[in-house]
């Protein structure tokens, strides 16, 4: 969840110059809190460094392999 707070809600704020839906409960709710928690699970030999970094590529790849899918089952429900 840290990592989707900056790719793509940060990016896409600073690219497109328009406020990212989500970017603000991105930065100030799910950073902090997945940071307190990755750090603490850390501290208390729960998770390891290297354990961090495969599921944020692992989940960070299903994430956008979904993304197609997400589009498609939004654009079914939403009729204009």
């Amino acid at each position: 969840m840290i990592f989707n707070a900056f790719f793509p809600h940060l990016i896409v704020t600073l690219l497109m110059k328009t406020y990212a839906p989500g970017l603000l409960t991105a930065l100030l709710l799910n950073v902090p809190i997945n940071t307190v928690i990755l750090y603490k699970l850390h501290k208390q030999n729960f998770i390891r460094v290297k354990e961090i970094i495969i599921s944020t590529v692992v989940v960070g790849i299903l994430l956008l392999v979904m993304i197609p899918f997400l589009f498609t089952l939004g654009g079914s429900l939403i009729n204009y």
